[in-house]
């Protein structure tokens, strides 16, 4: 049977792995997720910014794409970040 699990639990993975592959501490990253589906696996969108502890600066943003298997393994990330013109 699946085990339904928390958004708490869910932002804590992609928190993890995506501050991981931004190679950014994980205090420093904010995601706020736009769309979550729980269809046999979890997809989820959603935005990041990158902001320095103790800082108002946004150092890095843009976008991701994730897709979790039922134990909250990343299938698949996809980070698009947003360059400064």
């Amino acid at each position: 049977m699946k085990t339904q699990r928390s958004i708490y639990e869910i932002r804590n993975t992609l928190l993890t792995n995506i501050s991981a592959a931004l190679n950014e501490s994980y205090a420093s990253l904010n995601i706020e997720i736009s769309e979550l589906n729980t269809d046999g696996t979890y997809s989820i969108k959603g935005t990041f910014k990158i902001t320095p502890f103790l800082q108002s600066t946004i150092k890095r943003k843009g976008t991701f794409d994730a897709k979790l298997d039922e134990d909250l393994k990343i299938i698949s990330l996809k980070i698009t970040e947003e360059t400064s013109q």
